[in-house]
């Protein structure tokens, strides 16, 4: 990605250190960074590793210098054509939003810290697409001051560059250049010195007598710049005139502030440089202008979370308190201080690292991307109807687009467009709004079609119209289209037939589940499109996290038994079936001695069906909505399936179990010859003891079986992979 970081600058401070990082990490993982910036101490080390540095007034108010950084903003966005602008700060925040009318790119800011309430100043302040935030209470700060809603919010960390601070030691060279005595006590303290914002600073400089009266022999080194510095300077003139010493120091605004932090003792501080002391393995006095914690213990991390260590919401400092803290903390007992420090900066380091906090923006970035960039592929099946098997379709096909291309812009026609973008982090737009789409396939070079059985009347000739409809949309405002993975039929209507042909031999190329659909195109006539017997695309969701599958085992009483996994749905009355169907679950059950588990692969629609077999049956129902992974894992530990739902039998060969198929529909019997299983039994002529004689040879050979489907398991995944090769040949095309 092409990322542009805004700060109002880059001067000491925890905000810009958090950029600074940020900007070196994204870089180091191959992303275009640039900074943009009215400069500031940090400039040198963002050109040293290779990041282009623009100046722009952006931390002032006045309307010229705002008019100015507008059009130094304006140029270089316009000319680099960033994919993310991330701003850090309000004026930035209230330029960038401008450019996003006119501009198009992907606004996301940061907030690191908690914004006056200012009816004037609120007028004028704004937030991206998407906003960070540095600790929970920011977020609901957030959520309460401003239009942000909760799912466009994402907590993050100030990452910790543990290259930095984790093995530090004392430099003497630098304990010369600042006038540090070898032996004295040092406390450091890192803030920005503005008025108002460092009441520490002031706290300790007035109390430094009285500390190294007690401690006796102490410097205190106060790191920062600010517009308090003159003043606090003057006060500590003073001091040090009293005590005879240079006991307050000061080395104004520093970059290399993890070497000031080896030399210290005592740590005084808050934010961002409060865990930078931790994971140097100093003792941290958590103070500031916020509040006063006093010594942090491993016992207080986790509350200290939750306002990012600055002690928001607690007592105010006083000068007393923090003497008394910075005292207690040299009376420390060595092996309480040691397990302190050592608990510390164990935490600051696994929890705070920098990779987190690149990870935390870059899946936000993404995010954003997917909903406003103008997609590469629209994808269209029966999507966003909670139908266990066509959602692992569409899981497959993304998984296996972006494995190659992480970016590829995607957007899914969806019957829930919220949860599709939610769930599989994609644009998605309503599958009935043809203006949406219409305007989606202007933008995009490929239409996918993706898996199941879309092209067929059997439903209704209304849904082939709507699938027939998307394609000739599709080929209209000039994409290339294919049909992944695809069953065809049965097209049972002459007039269908007819459309079916007309509008298939448009299409560039399409990819099919089993050999039967190869059949019923030859029939219909279609000819023009490059066409290839594959697979269904969920036979490559092998890799699953089988822990949810396994705590529903649990609960239900069922981990290390032997059960048989079932799936039913409602569909036309046969009269014989149910009766027979019912008789022979119950034989099966009690001859093997297995557990019947009913599971809804189409939710809610299957539960109710479910939840009568399973009590006739005096078996368990799970009634909730099921993953396409749980359904995987719940597979693994069956004996075998039974299932009228497609891909129940397609989850159950994937997990290499074997499998009934009830076909009330020719695409069961013919997946289930794809698969080289001749265990199927149409509804018309069901038995029982048809039923229950294919059981009884399953359960009998069952390893013999496993055996043959793992041949055929491994043929079809590498059949899976000419699915994806397809859809990029279209693309470079």
């Amino acid at each position: 990605m092409k990322i542009l970081l805004a700060s109002m600058r880059m001067d000491i401070g925890g905000a810009e250190t958090h950029i600074l990082e940020l900007a070196k990490e994204l870089k180091e993982r191959g992303h275009q960074v640039q900074v943009v910036s009215e400069g500031g101490i940090f400039v040198e080390e963002l050109l040293k590793h290779g990041i282009v540095h623009s100046i722009a007034p952006l931390s002032s108010k006045r309307p010229k210098d705002i008019i100015a950084s507008y059009r130094i903003l304006k140029a270089l966005i316009t000319k680099e054509k960033f994919d993310i602008v991330h701003s850090h700060a309000r004026i930035p925040n209230f330029i960038i939003h401008i450019l996003k009318k006119q501009l198009r790119f992907g606004f996301v800011s940061t907030l690191h810290f908690a914004f006056t309430k200012n009816s004037f100043v609120e007028k004028f302040t704004v937030w991206g697409d998407k906003c960070l935030v540095v600790s929970e209470d920011l977020k609901r700060h957030l959520l309460h001051n401003s239009r942000m809603k909760l799912k466009d919010i994402t907590t993050t960390v100030n990452g910790i560059n543990e290259k930095r601070f984790a093995d530090l030691t004392a430099d003497p060279a630098l304990l010369k250049e600042l006038g540090l005595r070898e032996q004295s006590k040092k406390i450091i303290c890192v803030c920005r010195l503005e008025k108002g914002n460092c009441d520490s600073a002031y706290l300790l400089v007035e109390k430094a007598e009285e500390i190294n009266r007690k401690l006796r022999d102490t410097q205190i080194i106060i790191v920062g710049d600010g517009d308090a510095l003159e003043e606090l300077k003057a006060k500590a003139d003073q001091v040090n005139q009293k005590i005879g010493t240079e006991t307050i120091i000061f080395t104004g605004k520093r970059n290399d502030v993890n070497r000031i932090i080896a030399l210290a003792d005592v740590f005084v501080g808050i934010s961002r440089a409060a865990l930078e002391a931790m994971a140097a393995g100093k003792i941290v006095v958590l103070t500031g202008s916020y509040g006063h914690l006093g010594i942090l213990t491993e016992h207080q991390f986790e509350a200290m979370k939750l306002a990012n260590f600055t002690c928001r919401g607690l007592e105010a400092p006083t000068a007393n308190k923090i003497a008394r803290s910075v005292c207690d903390a040299y009376r420390m007992e060595p092996t309480k201080k040691e397990k302190t420090v050592s608990s510390l900066k164990q935490a600051v380091l696994s929890e705070y690292s920098v990779a987190k906090m690149a990870e935390d923006a870059l899946s936000v970035y993404r995010n954003l991307l997917y909903e406003i960039k103008p997609s590469d592929i629209v994808l269209s099946g029966y999507y966003g109807f909670r139908n266990s098997g066509d959602d692992a379709i569409l899981k497959m096909i993304i998984r296996d687009i972006r494995t190659s291309h992480p970016n590829m812009g995607i957007t899914i026609l969806s019957n829930r467009p919220s949860d599709t973008k939610r769930i599989y982090k994609v644009n998605a737009i309503n599958r009935w709004n043809f203006f949406a789409i219409w305007k989606a396939l202007k933008e995009s070079r490929l239409f996918i079609s993706g898996g199941g059985s879309v092209i067929q009347d059997a439903t209704s000739t209304k849904s082939l119209l709507y699938y027939l409809t998307l394609i000739k949309l599709a080929k209209r405002c000039g994409n290339k289209v294919m049909l992944y993975g695809n069953g065809i039929g049965p097209v049972n209507k002459k007039a269908n037939q007819k459309r079916t042909k007309n509008v298939l031999n448009q299409v560039d190329v399409i990819t099919l589940r089993e050999e039967a659909s190869q059949d019923i195109l030859n029939e219909l006539g279609v000819i023009h499109p490059k066409t290839t017997v594959t697979c269904d695309p969920v036979i490559g969701l092998q890799d699953v996290d089988i822990e949810p599958a396994e705590n529903l085992l649990y609960r239900y009483k069922l981990y290390g038994k032997p059960y048989i996994l079932v799936s039913l749905r409602e569909w036309k009355t046969v009269p014989i079936f149910d009766a027979e169907l019912l008789e022979g679950l119950k034989e099966i059950k009690q001859k093997h001695d297995c557990e019947l588990l009913f599971i809804p692969m189409q939710y809610p629609n299957d539960v109710a069906i479910s939840q009568k077999y399973a009590k006739l049956t005096n078996s368990i129902c799970i009634t909730k909505r099921l993953s396409a992974d749980v359904c995987i894992g719940l597979a693994k530990s069956a004996k075998m399936a039974i299932g009228m739902r497609l891909h129940l039998l397609i989850y159950a060969f994937a997990a290499n179990i074997p499998a009934i198929g009830l076909a009330y529909d020719p695409k069961v019997e013919s997946v289930m010859k794809y698969f080289g299983q001749d265990t199927y039994l149409g509804l018309l002529e069901f038995t029982k003891l048809s039923f229950t004689t294919k059981a009884d040879r399953i359960l009998t050979n069952r390893e013999e079986i496993r055996s043959d489907l793992s041949i055929r398991l491994h043929e079809l995944q590498e059949k899976n992979k000419t699915n994806i090769e397809y859809v990029f040949k279209l693309l470079e095309e």
